[in-house]
């Protein structure tokens, strides 16, 4: 409901409130999240003001003044650059029915969060103070079986600076997180920080397991804040037999020297992801067939919570056995893709046996 009119000057004054219900997530799935918006028109700014009705275990608002006039002939906005735009957000409570708006489907943030935080932001201006914490917090990536419980966050914005004073989370199946680091605040470009992966399980599912140490850190790419760094695997395992698969398993099996492995496509999110995963001989594939050691070297990209994987694996050495012959496996290529089904195969396997020598090639995927 609105009530306006026009002031001596033409331009639109009053106010008027919205109920925004039924908000669909990223997932799609329809949020219990609901709010109430109130605005006040003004001849030289717009007020905006949130409060969030629908949950008992979150207590969400938030406060917007945009230096924006509406003239009341043909509702002609007007926009003022030389005025910042003020905001203040403050959220206390269960954060999940929150985050779950932009997170993509699989992935879930939840924990008990106290967030305060005031701004101002213009041309030349982007100056934010606050607090943000997080206590006894969750993330889980169900692609790919990331699992952290026992989160901790605690962070301090000043001005154009952010302090993470602490940042604590241990892997559901294993391992740990922890570190801090100072950002920058609009080009996001790192002071100091660093985070230290301890044997952190990072992907658990039937058919895969990797555990990781290493550090990450954060910064930017000219478009958007990042996580990058460098991780070893401590070990890691996949199981063919155990790949999901739309049909019975196939082996295509040819003489062919070259083949064109299709290229990942990028994708863009609001917090990117640059991370090189590596280990010399500490995966083991086993399953149809194979028996094998791999060499790994492959890349986490584009976005953090639904990230894009991409590499090779070298066989080191290894076993493969076709119709209940058993060859020995030259050095040879797996190159991942996404969905994981879809990583290419280019192995070779040679056999000697009665004077004479075999040679077989694998290509195609793993599904």
């Amino acid at each position: 409901m609105f009530d306006l009119d026009a002031d001596a000057n033409g331009y639109l004054i009053g106010q008027g409130s919205l109920g925004l219900r039924g908000l669909q997530e990223l997932s799609g799935k329809v949020s219990d999240f609901a709010l109430n918006a109130g605005i006040q028109v003004q001849s030289s700014a717009l007020e905006i003001t949130l409060a969030e009705t629908g949950l008992e275990q979150l207590l969400f608002s938030a406060k917007a003044r945009l230096p924006l006039s509406i003239k009341s002939q043909m509702l002609q906005p007007e926009y003022d650059t030389s005025t910042d735009i003020t905001f203040e957000l403050k959220s206390n409570g269960q954060i999940g029915p929150l985050s779950d708006l932009f997170l993509p489907a699989n992935s879930a943030l939840d924990g008990n969060s106290d967030i305060s935080l005031t701004g101002e932001i213009g041309q030349n201006k982007r100056v934010i103070n606050g607090r943000l914490a997080i206590e006894d917090g969750a993330f889980e990536q169900a692609d790919i079986g990331l699992n952290l419980v026992d989160i901790q966050i605690g962070a301090q914005i000043d001005g154009n600076r952010a302090t993470l004073d602490t940042f604590k989370a241990n892997g559901a199946s294993g391992g740990a997180l922890s570190g801090g680091g100072q950002f920058q605040i609009g080009d996001f470009a790192t002071v100091s920080s660093q985070i230290k992966v301890d044997k952190l399980v990072v992907f658990e599912r039937p058919e895969a397991r990797a555990v990781t140490s290493g550090s990450l850190a954060f910064g930017s790419d000219g478009r958007r804040p990042i996580l990058t760094g460098a991780l070893f695997l401590n070990e890691a395992s996949i199981n063919l037999e155990k790949i999901p698969s739309a049909g019975p398993p196939t082996l295509d099996i040819a003489f062919k020297e070259n083949v064109e492995l299709e290229k990942s496509t990028e994708r863009f999110g609001f917090f990117g992801v640059d991370i090189t995963v590596s280990s010399d001989r500490g995966v083991r594939i086993t399953g149809r067939g194979v028996d094998a050691i791999l060499g790994l070297d492959l890349a986490i990209k584009d976005e953090l919570v639904s990230p894009n994987i991409v590499g090779s694996a070298r066989i080191v050495r290894g076993i493969f056995e076709l119709l209940g012959k058993r060859f020995e496996i030259t050095p040879s290529v797996l190159t991942f893709a996404e969905p994981l089904s879809e990583t290419e195969l280019n192995i070779e396997a040679v056999r000697a046996a009665d004077g004479y020598s075999y040679s077989v090639k694998v290509l195609g995927t793993i599904a």
